[in-house]
């Protein structure tokens, strides 16, 4: 059993903060030593999890790590941080890639046979490193970035499996999953994201990249992907996913109304760092820490998943407590989303609430669908950070177009900072 311990991924904000130091000392290697796949990923920050809930965020990360750094040193580091917020910032002007995802997994679950799946996700596959990246997944909630690539290459167009269920795999499992780096990374392996570009795990970069002692005892089947072959992307899947349907996202004031009898505060898993942001003013008359262990349950995470995501919402709970001292902090319970939010505004007779807005994903879909239920009750006001509405304006396109406004952005705050 490879196990999860809870300190190899932070799950406290103080856990990030010390990770963060830890591997600044190294940061500098990172560019020739990311593409290495070992079993103890020193080589890399094990961050994720952490960046992904913002126990700290993407640009406390970038920042810190510009003014540490020149920026040549640690270019690829930090570009493998804003690939996160491409991915966020792209799904979330075309929203209806996230629901054509969701229709395609519920169609496919009902009417695809599990047998190889169910096999897939034992460790029982043909090929030993695919197994054991497998088990991995399950047993830890992680796998190198690397990994993943061969993983869904490998379950794409050597399996010919069908991607959304490898997609929900992963979601699933992941501690640092989110909706839109997840559903987008597994669509430009299958080839649906980029026209003419799809990924093949090939024998050779796996024996290039995987530590010699995964390799030595898991190298069996690796012939099978000597000249794998890409399954052919739809091309008018690929012309509707560049549509943008949805706007750009204002920020919306979050002081409460004068008239406002009682003023809410909700933190959700999306974003764990509200005092660190937008919200570090607010003086809420009483704060909500969603509690996301019955939802995850429902949609079927794992239990490392759950364990840490327990742990984290926890310290959110402590930190806040502390922070926020002069309202009223609490934990929901163990209950669906929506019936936490109901309960809670009416047993402290919240009339407003700021929230962080969440991402495209299944949280936005679950507050969405409650607001618009307490609609006439309850005013909510969704609270963005500027830092994402800056960096979601440029991820119109592909990503090194991308990169390339994000990083002139960069170096001139860097400058100026």
């Amino acid at each position: 059993m490879m196990g999860l311990d809870t300190a190899f991924f932070a799950a406290t904000a103080a856990e990030a903060e010390q990770r963060y130091v830890e591997f600044g000392n190294a940061i500098t290697r990172y560019r020739g030593d990311r593409n290495k796949v070992t079993a103890n990923h020193r080589n890399v920050s094990r961050l994720s999890p952490a960046i992904r809930h913002r126990l700290i965020t993407e640009f406390e990360v970038i920042d810190r790590t510009l003014t540490n750094h020149a920026f040549g040193q640690v270019e690829k580091f930090v570009q493998e941080v804003a690939w996160r917020l491409y991915w966020k910032g792209w799904l979330s002007l075309r929203p209806q890639i996230w629901r054509d995802f969701l229709d395609d997994l519920a169609e496919l679950q009902h009417g695809w046979a599990t047998d190889r799946i169910d096999a897939i996700v034992a460790g029982q596959t043909s090929i030993e490193v695919m197994g054991y990246f497998a088990r991995e997944l399950v047993e830890t909630g992680y796998l190198h970035n690397h990994a993943r690539m061969w993983f869904a290459g490998w379950w794409v167009h050597v399996e010919r499996l069908p991607w959304q269920l490898g997609a929900d795999f992963f979601y699933r499992h992941l501690l640092d999953a989110d909706a839109a780096s997840n559903t987008l990374s597994w669509r430009w392996v299958a080839g649906l994201q980029t026209r003419g570009k799809s990924y093949l795990p090939r024998r050779s970069n796996l024996e290039k990249y995987l530590a010699d002692g995964i390799l030595a005892s898991h190298g069996g089947g690796l012939e099978q992907l000597n000249n794998p072959r890409a399954m052919i992307a739809d091309e008018d899947e690929l012309i509707r996913s560049r549509e943008i349907t949805r706007p750009f996202l204002t920020q919306s004031s979050h002081e409460p109304r004068q008239q406002s009898k009682r003023f809410g505060l909700i933190v959700h898993r999306e974003d764990l760092k509200p005092e660190a942001g937008p919200l570090q003013h607010a003086k809420p008359d009483s704060v909500l820490v969603l509690d996301h262990r019955s939802q995850g349950e429902q949609a079927g995470d794992s239990s490392c998943k759950l364990a840490w995501i327990t742990t984290a919402q926890t310290d959110t709970l402590k930190r806040l407590t502390n922070y926020y001292d002069t309202a009223q902090v609490s934990l929901g319970g163990f209950l669906p989303i929506d019936q936490q939010i109901r309960d809670w505004c009416s047993e402290q007779q919240i009339d407003q609430v700021s929230v962080m807005r969440p991402e495209v994903g299944p949280l936005a879909d679950a507050l969405t669908a409650t607001f618009d239920e307490l609609s006439g009750h309850v005013t909510v006001c969704w609270v963005d950070r500027p830092e994402d509405l800056e960096a979601r304006q440029l991820a119109t396109g592909g990503f090194f177009g991308f990169w390339k406004k994000y990083e002139k952005l960069l170096r001139q705050r860097n400058r100026a900072g």
